[in-house]
């Protein structure tokens, strides 16, 4: 059984008492491996897939990267304490090493494991699509602990988790945190006492493989749109990978955006659906939406239709996991706003709003939504930029979508990473001058902020699109501290008494 295995079988088995300590033995039983030069009692106290986080204890997962194989790394691995390696490929016997075929999938499997299959004592709900997924995450889990349940959530904006009278911070490095901080941050949800979490699922982690193991309780589509297409390289294969994902029998039932066309596409063993139809006596003011649903009224600290959209699947979820109606509009009624969500600022007589808009159809749905909110003569000012290494496609269309919906548009930049900022903006640009002469380019983006602010009259908006609550630019590779809210608030303390 040392040398080869087919299925890891139960006899002899050895369980270690302690959360988060196995022995390989438990780890691989019930999957198909095949196991090289391992002894199967050897304990487990560490999984990564880093060969430089490794100590002694570790598993290491060599994991097939886009760029970069980890089985480059095995050595490494080895030579810092690991016990042994998880792969794709067999190798010398010396080398101790588990053989499976997708270690993407292993990895899930084995900490979900590791970390005592905690998602399992919970109830877990997944959301995706393009846009609107950090927002109903938060408000899912504000309603939620308004009403005194134990829950968490886990996304863009990092994770935490209320147990009845402590909130806790957990540090998350993407909005789908890889398996196995994944897995560690249900765990500390249980022992907390959380009986449910919320999360987002991007693309990203249903294509290679994050959620596997998982059971959602309830999964929910918000909508579709271009993104993402440096990875997937075209948009039905981008599409597809959120509208499959529905199809998973591990999720029990499927909260649809049907309005949307991919939505109306899903299929899944239990469909519950959403539409802005269903509302009636829908009034979006400045910085809160009315409406009425099912005989209760809501009101949200949140305008644009966009987020009615995002409500009314926190409506939908919320009711599936019992709670009242009534008692869902008491819970909107004390949510906070989102960071970096539609966040309106007044400055002077005119205000800003900021908001993590970065796609197209984001762009285009919150320009929709700040007009709807200009009184008569207000223009619409917007300032944004593209990230570098990421979809040069939408670059163009993103500065039609500005010069089409705006009064004027400011082209700057947005996490240029490693290409040059100039050049990014003159692709904007080249989208930007079909439909409009009314434009500016400036690369700083404090610089292209303080000019749109410079620039605004009485009843004015100045949309900052793109980062929202981000507090950092990434520039050739290296993050500087920066935050389109601090620039604002320096604009407000020096000219805020200068405004005609």
């Amino acid at each position: 059984m040392n040398e080869v295995n087919d299925r890891v079988s139960q006899d002899g088995m050895q369980c270690i008492v302690a959360a988060g300590k196995k022995t390989l033995r438990e780890l691989l039983l019930g999957l198909d491996v095949t196991v090289r030069s391992v002894d199967l009692g050897t304990g487990v106290s560490h999984l990564v897939h880093h060969s430089a986080e490794c100590t002694a204890g570790s598993l290491f997962f060599a994991v097939p990267g886009t760029t970069v194989n980890g089985a480059m790394y095995i050595a490494n691995a080895l030579a810092n304490g690991a016990v042994a390696v998880v792969c794709e490929d067999e190798m010398d016997f010396k080398i101790p090493h588990i053989v499976v075929p997708n270690v993407r999938t292993a990895m899930s499997e084995i900490a979900k494991t590791f970390y005592d299959n905690a998602c399992d004592k919970m109830d877990i709900v997944g959301i995706t699509g393009t846009n609107g997924k950090t927002t109903t995450a938060n408000m899912i889990y504000h309603v939620m602990r308004a009403r005194g349940i134990g829950v968490g959530v886990i996304g863009t904006l990092g994770a935490k988790a209320w147990d009845g009278n402590t909130e806790t911070v957990m540090e998350c490095k993407l909005t789908t945190p890889d398996p196995i901080e994944l897995h560690k941050t249900f765990h500390r949800m249980v022992a907390m006492g959380v009986r449910t979490a919320v999360m987002e699922c991007s693309a990203h982690a249903i294509h290679l493989r994050k959620l596997v193991g998982i059971n959602f309780r309830v999964g929910i589509f918000t909508n579709l749109s271009m993104d993402h297409l440096d990875f997937f390289g075209t948009y039905r294969k981008y599409a597809d990978t959120k509208v499959n994902w529905f199809a998973d029998p591990q999720i029990k039932t499927s909260i649809i955006n049907i309005d949307d066309i991919e939505g109306t596409k899903i299929k899944s063993k239990r469909i519950v659906k959403y539409s802005l139809g269903d509302v009636t006596e829908l009034k979006l003011l400045p910085q809160r939406s009315r409406f009425r649903l099912g005989g209760v009224k809501f009101e949200i600290p949140a305008s644009g239709r966009f987020n009615v959209y995002n409500a009314l699947a926190v409506i939908a979820c919320c009711r599936e996991l019992g709670i009242a109606l009534r008692d869902i509009a008491r819970g909107f009624a004390v949510l906070p706003t989102v960071p970096g969500r539609f966040n309106v600022i007044n400055v002077g007589d005119a205000c800003a709003v900021v908001d993590f808009a970065h796609t197209p159809d984001a762009l285009s749905k919150i320009i929709e939504s700040c007009r709807e909110l200009l009184n008569d003569g207000g223009r619409l000012i917007t300032v944004f930029g593209c990230g570098g290494n990421r979809d040069m496609g939408k670059r163009p269309i993103m500065g039609t979508v500005s010069a089409r919906h705006s009064d004027f548009t400011v082209i700057t930049s947005d996490n240029p990473r490693m290409e040059s900022p100039r050049s990014i903006a003159l692709q904007i640009l080249a989208g930007v001058k079909i439909h409009t002469d009314k434009y500016h380019m400036e690369i700083d983006r404090t610089a292209a902020i303080n000019y749109a602010l410079d620039m605004a009259r009485a009843g004015d908006i100045v949309l900052i699109a793109g980062k929202g609550a981000e507090d950092y630019l990434d520039i050739g590779g290296r993050k500087t501290p920066y935050s389109d809210y601090a620039v604002i608030d320096a604009w407000k303390a020096t000219k805020i008494g200068k405004i005609s």
